[in-house]
């Protein structure tokens, strides 16, 4: 489920191999920013709706 979250995530803001192949740093902070958005809404719903 996780990978393919990513996968969704990265077609959706055109983070792709090609950008990795070209820009390497400009890839990875994409990514993270991605991740950083998933870990903050994963955050959010568990203390909105678990707590």
């Amino acid at each position: 489920m996780y990978s393919s979250l990513i996968v969704d995530f990265a077609k959706a803001e055109g983070v792709d191999e090609n950008l990795k192949a070209i820009d390497q740093m400009k890839w990875v902070q994409r990514m993270e920013s991605q991740a950083k958005e998933i870990v903050a809404k994963e955050i959010l719903f568990h203390n909105l709706f678990c707590l």
